[in-house]
């Protein structure tokens, strides 16, 4: 049996950490009543519509996914979980770009002097 689900807004905002690695939070609305979910899932995956990873976020109506890499698109959807063991379809799809914030690894920079100059060269490789 499908139920209905999250009929209004699934939202996506962005926050970036200090360990290279970011997470976003995401917010929803509950369904119209007479639904009544018991707990809420969480889907994401790098494709649209492919889904590899899920978080349980009980009955909150937030919910942060954390580790996410820099440079990549994420693509987020939540279902509804009911008593009788039913999980409802996806909601609407929502995705976020996971902007690349500074340089990760090492960042080595010498300095050559050069006829009263100073040059410099930057080594992102590491």
């Amino acid at each position: 049996m499908m139920r209905c689900f999250l009929c209004s807004s699934f939202a996506i905002m962005f926050l970036a950490v200090s360990s290279w690695a970011a997470e976003v939070t995401l917010t929803w609305d509950a369904p119209e009543p007479p639904a009544a979910p018991i707990g809420y899932r969480i889907y994401q995956g790098t494709a649209s519509g492919v889904y590899d990873k899920h978080a349980d976020a009980g009955t909150q109506m937030m919910w942060t996914m954390q580790g996410l890499e820099p440079g990549k698109t994420y693509y987020f959807a939540a279902t509804a979980l009911y008593e009788d063991g039913v999980e409802s379809g996806y909601s609407n799809e929502v995705s976020k770009l996971i902007p690349v914030i500074g340089v990760p690894g090492t960042l080595r920079i010498t300095g050559v002097r050069v006829e009263g100059q100073l040059n410099f060269e930057i080594d992102q490789s590491n």
